[in-house]
């Protein structure tokens, strides 16, 4: 669908997608090999997996694995280091015509400012998302995402060295959710993404192990769609800058549940892991919708949830 007369942009104060439809990170790489399915540059903007200063070879495996209600893995934020991952995609980077927000973690507070740093001499992006929730690796991640005090410095230190626009992705395993949100923007977070995965394990009664060789790993897909949503309302309701719905979204009316919620936009996650053509569905949806419901334009619903 490519309907002219309805308005799919979205003002993410200081940043404005052509529509809400962005990919979450580590389930569409840098956006290449989703190319050969469709046009990727007509979603509002691709997340790159995450990358950190120094090579990473991820956790043990197995890695992956499928449950009845979502999928669980445990990748470690396995990449090849923030210099290999810039030389390797700086030439495909500078074809997409879309947004590009590129996704980085730490093992220290000071390092998301080397690496932002890094990234900015060396590549043209439009945003940084500041993953400080990934609950599969032991240094940064979690820790720091459960810790107000820890997400203010590192988001201010990121926008004082480098300025760059800044998505700070949150953690849904904390009861102070709603003050590191509000720590992030006070610190000067452009806008937050809520949530990533939620911890899970799966035990096989055959082995009487883990499934996965990390023994935990992040729950993703339809099983956290109403616990993400929730946390999601919460932060909402905690801040004035934009949220980017994350969580569960496989069709276009559950991207549109988060919108109805506040959503500034939403990410596809692991929906892309087995429908390469996910997001593309999802963006088409919500303009069906809005077209089938007489909508002109997508803040006719944006945050129009009434209890």
């Amino acid at each position: 669908m490519n309907d002219n007369s309805i308005d799919l942009t979205c003002d993410l104060f200081g940043m404005k997608l052509k529509n809400p439809v962005l990919t979450a990170s580590g389930t569409f790489g840098v956006g290449k090999d989703f190319q050969d399915f469709y046009d990727i540059n007509v979603l509002g903007g691709i997340v790159t997996k995450t990358i950190t200063m120094n090579k990473r070879d991820g956790n043990k495996p197995p890695r992956i694995c499928e449950t009845r209600s979502g999928i669980i893995n445990s990748i470690g934020i396995q990449n090849p280091g923030a210099e290999k991952f810039i030389k390797e995609n700086k030439e495909w980077f500078s074809q997409i015509k879309t947004k590009l927000i590129i996704s980085v973690s730490g093992n220290t507070e000071e390092e998301y400012a080397e690496i932002c740093a890094l990234l900015k001499e060396k590549l043209e992006f439009d945003a940084v998302e500041l993953n400080v929730s990934c609950p599969n690796i032991k240094k940064g991640g979690v820790s720091f995402g459960e810790d107000p005090d820890s997400v203010e410095r590192i988001v201010r230190q990121v926008k004082k060295r480098t300025g760059v626009y800044v998505i700070t992705k949150l953690s849904p395993w904390t009861h102070l959710v709603k003050k590191v949100a509000q720590s992030a923007e006070s610190a000067g977070s452009n806008a937050l993404a809520a949530t990533n995965t939620i911890p899970a394990i799966s035990v096989d009664v055959k082995t009487f192990k883990s499934r996965i060789g990390n023994v935990t790993g992040g729950l993703s897909g339809p099983a956290i769609k109403p616990v993400s949503q929730k946390i999601f309302y919460d932060i909402v309701s905690a801040v004035q800058i934009p949220v980017i719905g994350i969580g569960g979204i496989e069709t276009a009316e559950d991207a549109l549940e988060y919108i109805i919620l506040g959503a500034a936009a939403v990410e596809i996650g692991s929906a892309n892991m087995y429908n390469p053509f996910a997001s593309k569905e999802i963006l088409d949806g919500i303009e069906k919708y809005l077209k089938e419901n007489n909508y002109k334009s997508l803040i006719e619903v944006k945050g129009k949830f009434s209890g």
